[in-house]
């Protein structure tokens, strides 16, 4: 075996960060990513009402609550059409 060639590969390895630097990294990462940065409570409540709202005749239309309540929403020609568009939106 060679000493000189096993010395240099270690020589040329690069040195790993150290626990200060490591927190001055990290510690700078969180705060150019805060996650709630441009977060509105508005945008969220509007969102909340909106997705809310078309919950219900999706609701209604279901097989398990007409079950569960013996209650039969009017059928319309295509209304399962209507239901998955209303989900896709949600």
């Amino acid at each position: 075996m060679d000493y000189t060639t096993h010395s240099m590969s270690h020589e040329q390895k690069p040195q790993s960060t150290t626990h200060v630097e490591h927190k001055k990294q990290t510690e700078s990462s969180a705060q150019a990513h805060n996650k709630h940065t441009g977060h509105k409570t508005q945008d969220f409540l509007k969102k909340f009402w909106l997705v809310l709202i078309l919950t219900i005749p999706i609701l209604a239309y279901s097989e398990l609550i007409e079950k569960a309540f013996g209650w039969n929403a009017p059928h319309f020609p295509g209304y399962q059409w209507a239901v998955l568009a209303l989900g896709s939106v949600i």
